[in-house]
């Protein structure tokens, strides 16, 4: 009896854990086989500024991704936030030299670089920068003029690579990382901006880094774009024209590199920053200001030495196609079906339609079901056996 006893124990046990198994498998039949706490609909890349260390990483998505701010909004935060009165702000390193530079995300959509670029200290005659299309916005490579760290040296030809580097210059050195360094036209696009480029043409590369560009003349990644139609300044407003030295704009009076006299000029005074646009074979467009006036597209020689800001390059070149592409051929159509035999209609159960398992993922709870289901006949059969 004793035996007996026992044996009918542990048959229980098998049936009570056999029947567990069974119904797991079956519960797990039943649940979506994409069920998981990723929302299926969100973006592949779903980075923004914050999910990045170098401004080489920066891309279309990446901004896009990065809360746009309200044209009120002047706190920064320094992590992701959805609030629009915040301005979304962090430091990127830039992988050509280590700098780092600070970057906002600011209300026309654009991240911009809100600190003066700051590249080429570390160019020598004998050992110069080269920008790479990895690293840079360049379609090829682009070596950098030595840094030039003393004044008195006069530019005065327009496709010659020029920039002044106050850093290493004892009279300049406490404001140098702010100012950053002052480039000529030709320098600051790179090469691409040629004397013979005149009103409405476009520099199309920069010595910003890759994922960022010179802003444009105009349009949506211009400084008109971003002061006047997206902050709604005035050009002749002392009150807008002091806003933009503040966060989180902080544009410095920075200056400029004087072509003609070589030194540097008006520090404290006035600011100018390059565009990619051209105005005339000796002229292009930059941002300049001062105490009392804004203007986001002056016309200068391009030879003068000015600050350069990139803002982010979210344009998406398109592939190119030949004048007469020829047409792709029509797909096989499909094989109608007989009129004679009626479509079979295939009856999916409802939540097998609603949740649908790869094979490979049905395979292993079936055979589960299977040898448990198995386990309870034969416990079910071995219990009979013990109560006769």
């Amino acid at each position: 009896m004793r035996f007996l006893h026992k044996t009918k124990n542990t048959n229980r046990a098998i049936l009570f854990f056999s029947s567990s198994v069974f119904i797991f498998a079956l519960a797990f039949l039943m649940v979506p086989a994409n069920s998981s706490n990723h929302d299926a609909s969100a973006k592949p890349n779903d980075k923004t500024i914050f999910d990045i260390t170098t401004m080489q990483e920066m891309t279309k998505e990446v901004c896009e991704n990065t809360t746009t701010p309200t044209p009120e909004a002047r706190e920064i935060v320094n992590s992701f936030s959805t609030d629009t009165n915040l301005v979304p702000t962090t430091t990127l390193i830039d992988i050509r030299d280590d700098k780092s530079y600070r970057i906002s995300k600011l209300a026309d959509g654009n991240c911009w670089m809100t600190q003066n670029l700051d590249l080429g200290d570390n160019s020598t005659e004998d050992n110069p920068l080269v920008l790479t299309p990895e690293d840079s916005n360049v379609t090829e490579n682009f070596t950098m003029p030595a840094a030039q760290t003393e004044e008195g040296i006069p530019w005065n030809i327009f496709e010659e690579k020029r920039f002044f580097d106050p850093s290493q210059n004892s009279n300049y050195s406490s404001i140098a990382r702010e100012y950053g360094n002052f480039y000529n036209w030709y320098t600051a696009t790179a090469g691409t901006g040629l004397a013979t480029m005149s009103t409405g043409e476009e520099a199309t590369e920069s010595i910003c880094p890759k994922g960022w560009q010179l802003p444009g003349y105009a349009g949506s990644k211009s400084y008109i774009d971003l002061l006047y139609t997206a902050y709604g300044f005035h050009s002749m407003n002392v009150t807008d024209a002091a806003a933009i030295q503040e966060s989180p704009f902080l544009f410095p009076l920075s200056g400029n590199y004087l072509y003609a006299q070589g030194r540097l000029f008006n520090r404290n005074r006035y600011g100018y920053f390059w565009s990619s646009g051209a105005e005339s074979a000796e002229g292009a467009r930059a941002m300049g200001f001062y105490s009392s006036s804004i203007s986001t597209n002056s016309n200068h020689s391009k030879l003068e030495g000015f600050a350069v800001r990139c803002v982010s390059n979210l344009a998406i070149s398109e592939p190119e196609l030949p004048d007469d592409p020829e047409p792709e051929p029509e797909p096989d159509p499909e094989p109608e079906p007989d009129p004679a035999e009626p479509e079979k209609e295939t009856i999916v159960p409802e939540y097998a339609a609603n949740n649908p398992q790869t094979g490979d993922q049905k395979v292993l709870p079936l055979i589960v079901m299977a040898i448990s289901a198995m386990v309870i006949i034969v416990s079910l059969t071995a219990l009979k056996f013990t109560h006769r």
